[in-house]
């Protein structure tokens, strides 16, 4: 699980946008006008599942969290990596999350948490 990246979090959100701007630049020249004639909003339920996680996995977690905040922190992808574990895991009682981190807990009372699905459609040639 562990992230070599020695990408910080600044670092990483400029490479990330820098992708994303580069693949909206490279669509520009092959825009079009598209005549919408109707708005459409689909919505569903889904149950999202929740994956078993290796304890290697949780040891590598807490150890990562023990460097949040001191001289030598982790980066971004990890800190979320390591939220996604402890919250998978369920042993998050007695870290302060609040303190860390804003990541939504991905369970709910040890089950899947049932998602909304929302799809929009303009007209028939885009979702």
């Amino acid at each position: 699980m562990k992230n070599n990246s020695s990408l910080g979090q600044y670092e990483e959100s400029a490479r990330i946008g820098t992708i994303l701007a580069t693949d909206v630049l490279k669509s520009l020249t092959s825009l079009h006008t598209l005549e919408i004639k109707f708005l459409e909003v689909l919505k569903m339920e889904a149950a999202l599942t929740i994956p078993n996680i290796a304890m290697q996995n949780v040891v590598w977690a807490e150890e990562i969290l023990d460097r949040f905040g001191k001289s030598n922190p982790p980066n971004f992808a990890d800190v979320v990596e390591v939220w996604r574990i402890l919250d998978l895991n369920g042993n998050k009682e007695d870290i302060p999350r609040e303190q860390y981190t804003t990541t939504v807990p991905l369970e709910k009372e040890g089950k899947a948490i049932v998602s909304e699905i929302q799809v929009m459609g303009f007209g028939t040639e885009l979702a």
